[in-house]
């Protein structure tokens, strides 16, 4: 695969989507829910196209050898969105904190104080 063309449907891709997120902005609970779906369509797309770069750059291998996916595992979408999109973003990774350092704080604020809760286990 041309990594020039997946990039730059990626970037096409991001464009369109982030319109609609863009979209859902008045406030309601439901728009919030929107927001968050169709961010996360977006992040889906994003780990995809990270780990067929990071396999054709040859830096999966890299990952292998330094334990954080099994050597012959096939790499699933938790490996995905995590290992290799950290990976990937690793040079940029302070300036990506110092632009978000508020949005940040203002989550770990939400988690310290248990201002969040949310049940994912089946109630009755």
């Amino acid at each position: 695969m041309n990594l020039v063309i997946i990039q730059h449907e990626l970037k096409e891709f991001y464009q369109r989507w982030k319109t609609k997120a863009n979209g859902h902005n008045s406030g309601s609970l439901e728009d919030y829910f929107d927001s968050f779906f169709t961010f996360f369509v977006i992040y889906n797309r994003i780990y995809t196209v990270v780990t067929v770069i990071l396999a054709e750059q040859g830096e999966l291998e890299i990952l292998k050898e330094k334990g954080k996916i099994k050597k012959k595992e096939k790499i699933d979408d938790n490996k995905a969105a995590k290992v290799c999109v950290a990976h990937f973003l690793r040079e940029e990774l302070n300036e990506i904190i110092a632009e978000n350092q508020s949005q940040i704080d203002e989550f770990i604020f939400i988690i310290k104080e248990r201002l969040f809760n949310m049940s994912i286990g089946c109630c009755t």
